[in-house]
C-alpha cells in the first residue's frame, strides 16, 4: 500500500519538476535578456512534454506492476488463511489488521445469516405443520403468506402465488365481511362458518395497524358434533326413561283406582308393568355398563381371548333367535386371539349378531366370519340410510324408532360396540346398502 502511494507521489513530482524547470529557464532568459526565438521555445516544450510523457508511462508501468505483485501477495495470503486461518499472524502488518477486520466482520455475518435462516426454519415449520389455518394479507387484501392448514380447510385447490387477493382464496361472505369491518373498526373479530362439506370452522381476524391482518382458522367440528351428540343424548335419555315409567304409572294408577278388577286383567296389567319395569332395569343396566367402559376404571383384567371360540358361543346361544325368523348364520374362519377380557368380547360378539337377527329379514342369512383378528358379520337385512351411517353408533341413536322399540332394544347395543372396539384400540367399520343388508368389521391387529 505503501508502495503505491510513493509511486503516485513520484509522478505528480515528476510534472511539476518539469513545470518548474520551463518556467526557470523563461525566467532567467528574460532576467539576463537572452532573446530565444519561438523555434526554441516550441521545441524545449516539446521536448519537456515527450519527458513528461516518458515519465508518465514509466510511472503507470512501475505503479501496474507494483499493483500486480500487491494484489497476487493479498491473493496467495487468502488462499492460505482459507487453509490455515491460524496463519494471520504472520502476514504484513498492513494485510493483517485489514485481514483481521474482514475475518471479524465475516464472522459476524455467518452468525447473523445462520440465526436469521434457523428462526426463518423454525417459523416455517410451525406454521406449514399446525394444524389451525394461518392467513397474513396486506392492507389491501393481498395474501402475503398462506399455511396448508388454511388451504385444507377452505380451498384444496388453491395454488398461491404473488400477487393474489383473499377473494381469490375464498368467496366466504362472513370471512370477507369480518376482514372488512376489522379494517374499518380496526377491532378483532370473531365468527363460525359452516361449508357445503358439514364442516364448522372457527375464523379469528387479527387487525395488525398500518400492515394488514392475520387470519385464523380452527376446525371445531369435532366440538360442534360432540355438543349436538350431548344435546340428543339428554333429550333421548329422558325420553327413554320417561316411556316405561309412564306406562308402569299409568297402568298402576288404574289397579289403585280400583278400575281393573277382574283377575285376567289384573295379571295382563302386572305382566305390562312387569315389562317396562325389565326394560328401564336394562336401560339403567345398559348406561351404567357403557359409562364403565367409557371411563376405562376398575374394568377386569386382560386375559388371551380366542375370538373363534367365543364367536362359536354366542352363535349357538343365538341360535333359538335365529330360528324364530327363520334366518341362517353361518359361522367361518380360522383360530386367532387377542388380549382382552373375555366377557366384554362376548357382549360385543352377541350385539352384532343380535342386531344382525333383529334388523334382517325372514328367510335371511348372516355370515360371522373370524380370521386374522378380523371380525365381519354380514347380513341381509333392512339397511341403514346412507345418511345415518355417521350417527349409527351414538347412544340411543336409532334409525327406525317405532322398529327398534318393538326389537326391544335399548339403543345402546352399537354404542357398546364401538365403545369396547376402542378399548382394546381396534378399527370399526360399516357398510350398508338399503333393503340388501350390513356389513360391520372390527379390526384388532
Amino acid at each position: 500500500m505503501n508502495k503505491l502511494i510513493h509511486n503516485a507521489l513520484f509522478s505528480i513530482s515528476a510534472i511539476f519538476v518539469s513545470l518548474v524547470t520551463i518556467v526557470s529557464v523563461l525566467y532567467c532568459c528574460s532576467v539576463l535578456k537572452v532573446k530565444i526565438s519561438f523555434t526554441v521555445i516550441l521545441n524545449m516544450g516539446i521536448f519537456l512534454v515527450i519527458a513528461i510523457g516518458f515519465l508518465y508511462i514509466v510511472s503507470l508501468m512501475i505503479s501496474i506492476y507494483i499493483t500486480n505483485k500487491t494484489v497476487k501477495h493479498i491473493e496467495k495470503s487468502v488462499k492460505e488463511l482459507e487453509i490455515h486461518p491460524e496463519s494471520i499472524c504472520s502476514l504484513d502488518n498492513d494485510l493483517s489488521v485489514i485481514f483481521n477486520i474482514i475475518t471479524e466482520q465475516n464472522s459476524k455475518i455467518s452468525y447473523f445469516r445462520g440465526l436469521v435462516k434457523t428462526q426463518k426454519e423454525q417459523i416455517e415449520m410451525i406454521m406449514y405443520n399446525m394444524r389451525e389455518g394461518l392467513v397474513v394479507l396486506l392492507e389491501d387484501f393481498t395474501i402475503q403468506l398462506i399455511n396448508n392448514g388454511a388451504k385444507s380447510m377452505l380451498s384444496p385447490n388453491y395454488r398461491h402465488r404473488e400477487g393474489r387477493k383473499l377473494i381469490e382464496f375464498t368467496r366466504e361472505e362472513k370471512i370477507l365481511e369480518s376482514v372488512q369491518k376489522a379494517k374499518v373498526t380496526g377491532e378483532y373479530q370473531k365468527i363460525m362458518i359452516k361449508t357445503q362439506e358439514e364442516k364448522y370452522y372457527k375464523v379469528y381476524v387479527n387487525p395488525v395497524p398500518n400492515k394488514g391482518f392475520i387470519l385464523l382458522i380452527v376446525d371445531v367440528t369435532k366440538e360442534k358434533l360432540s355438543l349436538t351428540v350431548k344435546k340428543d343424548f339428554s333429550a333421548n335419555v329422558s325420553h327413554e326413561l320417561k316411556t316405561p315409567l309412564t306406562i308402569i304409572n299409568g297402568f298402576a294408577e288404574l289397579m289403585a283406582n280400583g278400575m281393573v278388577t277382574d283377575e285376567e286383567s289384573v295379571k295382563k296389567h302386572a305382566s305390562l308393568i312387569q315389562k317396562e319395569g325389565t326394560r328401564l332395569l336394562n336401560l339403567i343396566e345398559d348406561i351404567m355398563h357403557l359409562s364403565k367402559i367409557e371411563s376405562g376404571s376398575n374394568l377386569p383384567k386382560d386375559a388371551n381371548v380366542e375370538l373363534f371360540e367365543v364367536a362359536k358361543a354366542v352363535v349357538e346361544r343365538l341360535s333359538l333367535l335365529a330360528e324364530s325368523k327363520n334366518i341362517t348364520m353361518k359361522l367361518s374362519g380360522t383360530k386367532c386371539s387377542i388380549m382382552a377380557n373375555k366377557s366384554f368380547i362376548d357382549e360385543l360378539l352377541s350385539n352384532l349378531i343380535e342386531n344382525a337377527i333383529k334388523y334382517n329379514k325372514q328367510n335371511g342369512t348372516i355370515n360371522v366370519l373370524i380370521k386374522d383378528k378380523i371380525i365381519t358379520v354380514s347380513d341381509t337385512g333392512i339397511g341403514i340410510p346412507k345418511e345415518d351411517l355417521p350417527r349409527i353408533f351414538e347412544r340411543f341413536y336409532r334409525v327406525d324408532k317405532s322398529r327398534s322399540k318393538q326389537s326391544g332394544g335399548t339403543g345402546l347395543g352399537l354404542s357398546i360396540i364401538k365403545n369396547i372396539t376402542e378399548l382394546y384400540n381396534g378399527k370399526l367399520d360399516i357398510k350398508s346398502t338399503l333393503t340388501k343388508g350390513t356389513t360391520i368389521t372390527i379390526d384388532f391387529n
